[in-house]
């Protein structure tokens, strides 16, 4: 048998596809094993050693000699770690990232290929790391420079941020709100990567894989955001040959390992059935897997996939092909060996064009062809007039004293946008992400819009009829940058579809600008906006003393919630799309099923309720609060902070 196996290992490493095995890039370190996908930074345990190194393995009489391989040190972390390393196509120079001691920060750093040369290129109280080589020569980055705090969490989020080879010039490419992992280059010369989106969904869910040019336009989601199981895919990669991306399936709790897959995007985006994997061993992970387990795939031919391993606890290097065998390339008992890539000069892929705007630039433009695909028939055509664009808003790190910036927030359901853990209803929790109504702009009668938009912030849209209920909302993520003009086919239409054969009404005119609701810009305020509302119209009857239990004041009881806001959210009133962690849907919606025209109240008004008469303005507040899923608060801060009584002065009446 151990002949039989021996045999078969040296036959494998004949393959011709195989000899681009014979340097490889990696790194060596003890595995993180944070709690969450996202929380490295907070809460993995500090274990310090390793470094980067070459694999060097000699290829003799057509066939790869593993057994006698040479391990080069590029570079010793010594009392530290070092992660992710990558060399540009050229082989010019090596990135990595770099944290030198548990009190210091993860810093990109450069040298040349055999470890000379040394050179920090980031600075500052934040987290640098998974350098990616450009095209253009530029550098991709994920990075802690957005000073977000992670919505629906304690640590720090991190998104993808771009700088020149020398450290200078640095700018984010998204503005996403969660925090981001492993870009690399695509064939075309975008960027994929994996991010997270929670808009008005389940917490656990949608780590999903992305793309983008490497001038910050045009994401554009690859797979898998509405699918439960598995909880996301990591460090995608193209599969030489083919439509396929090869990725590790991973939770939403631990480090980003799993079984690794092959998705066939040609299946569709949003299809589970265009996921096969490679190590069916490895069931899908609902919890993380840290043993028995793979991550850090990067297909080097059709068949084969280079990826880091742990038969038992510790991670070595392997490679694996897409009919279940697998041959081991190196493994240290010691520590880690993670992150590999091929060491070896390949062309640079292609240099998109990016046009030049000037980056004070506050907007970008939208065109929508025609609303009513993808929403019809179940919308007749007529029925939608307004579309609204709404800001997902940025849960801002406090800076400290010493110029760093709050790295934990604990408790951390006081620094939710709404009190979950205290209101919830019978449709589960309502937002606890604030949000800004940017405002609305009209709908031709077509379907047709074209509207200016912030750059710079993370969006998404509602569309709604004439009397501002919301038909169909926008549970994914949208963004510009300065100057950048996008379009879209329809409402959740079939990305496969081609856009109307016809030029659309609204760009026969200038874009439409954003109308501001009248109750004024910014982050949307329950007390200041809705609560007036109540005030002058119901709580002359129902308030502390309704026999029915509806009270409708303002009173805030001893954790800062509203009387009102209990009333309508645990009572079930209004309706909500469920956001709990594990308990929210990730599907899209058919219109018509949430928000206005699902909440109990409304049905109550428009029945005639005695002689309640909502001005528009009021009816359009209520209204907008219900579609955004109803928020309190419209910022972050910790609630045990927030004064016990509302300011008259900063209540206003629509």
């Amino acid at each position: 048998m151990f002949d039989a196996r021996r045999a078969k290992r040296r036959l494998v490493f004949r393959d011709p596809d195989l000899a681009v095995l014979e340097k490889i890039l990696f790194v060596k370190r003890h595995a993180y094993e944070p709690s969450h996908n996202y929380s490295v930074m907070l809460d993995a345990p500090w274990r310090p050693g390793g470094g980067i190194y070459l694999l060097d393995i000699p290829r003799r009489d057509g066939r790869l000699e593993v057994g006698q391989a040479r391990l080069v040190e590029l570079f010793n972390a010594g009392t530290g770690i070092a992660r992710d390393p990558m060399a540009t196509f050229d082989l010019d120079h090596v990135y990595f990232a770099y944290r030198k001691s548990e009190d210091d920060y993860f810093r990109v750093m450069r040298m040349a290929p055999d470890g000379s040369g040394l050179t920090r290129l980031t600075s500052g109280p934040f987290h640098d790391y998974w350098p990616c080589p450009l095209p253009d020569g530029g550098l991709a980055f994920i990075s802690t420079r957005c000073r977000a705090r992670y919505l629906c969490w304690r640590p720090q989020a991190a998104v993808l941020f771009r700088m020149n080879a020398d450290g200078s010039n640095m700018r984010p490419l998204s503005y996403a709100n969660l925090s981001e992992w492993a870009p690399s280059v695509t064939r075309d010369g975008r960027l994929i990567w994996t991010r997270s989106e929670y808009i008005d969904k389940g917490a656990d869910f949608s780590h999903t894989l992305w793309t983008i040019r490497p001038d910050g336009t045009m994401p554009e989601l690859v797979f898998g955001n509405t699918i439960i199981q598995p909880n996301g895919y990591a460090n995608g990669r193209e599969v030489p040959g083919t439509s396929e991306i090869c990725c590790t399936l991973i939770s939403h709790f631990g480090d980003l390992n799993g079984p690794i897959c092959l998705i066939d995007v040609r299946q569709g985006r949003f299809n589970p059935k265009a996921i096969r994997s490679l190590t069916p061993e490895v069931p899908w992970p609902g919890m993380w897997p840290d043993d028995e387990c793979f991550r850090d795939p990067v297909p080097v031919a059709r068949d084969y996939v280079l990826v880091s391993h742990a038969p038992r606890r510790q991670f070595g290097l392997y490679v694996i092909d897409r009919y279940g065998n697998r041959e081991m390339l190196h493994q240290d008992l010691s520590i880690g060996s993670m992150c590999p890539t091929l060491f070896r000069a390949v062309p640079r892929p292609p240099v998109l064009r990016s046009d030049p705007r000037p980056n004070d630039l506050e907007m970008g433009q939208f065109v929508l062809a025609d609303v009513y695909r993808g929403i019809e028939p179940k919308v007749p055509r007529g029925t939608i007039k307004y579309l609204r664009v709404v800001e997902e808003v940025r849960s801002n790190l406090e800076q400290l004293p010493n110029g760093e910036y709050r790295k934990d927030h604990e408790p951390f359901l006081r620094f939710y946008a709404a009190p979950v853990d205290l209101v919830s209803g019978p449709f589960g929790w309502p937002s606890y992400v604030a949000k800004a109504p940017s405002g609305i702009v009209p709908v031709e009668e077509d379907g047709s819009a074209n509207f200016e938009a912030p750059a710079g912030r993370t969006l998404y849209f509602q569309v709604l009829d004439k009397d501002l209920n919301e038909v169909q909302r926008m549970r994914s993520v949208v963004q510009l940058q300065p100057g950048e003009q996008r379009s879209c086919i329809g409402c959740h239409e079939d990305r496969r579809h081609a856009p109307p054969a016809r030029p659309a009404m609204a760009l026969r005119r200038p874009p439409s600008l954003l109308e501001p609701p009248p109750w004024g810009p910014g982050a949307f305020s329950y007390e200041r906006t809705v609560q007036p509302v109540w005030d002058a119209q119901c709580v002359r009857c129902h308030s502390a003393g309704d026999k029915h239990g509806i009270d409708l004041s303002g009173t805030l009881d001893a954790d800062r919630i509203p009387a009102s806001y209990k009333t309508l959210i645990r009572q079930g009133w209004v309706h909500v799309l469920d956001c709990g962690w594990n308990s929210g849907g990730n599907e899209k919606r058919e219109p018509y099923t949430f928000g206005t025209f699902q909440s109990r109240l409304w049905k109550v008004l428009e029945a005639g309720h005695y002689d309640v008469r909502l001005t528009r303005d009021e009816m359009h507040a209520v209204k907008c609060w219900i579609d955004l899923n109803c928020p309190l608060w419209p910022d972050y801060r910790d609630r045990a902070t927030r004064p016990l009584v509302v300011s008259r002065t900063e209540a206003r009446t629509p």
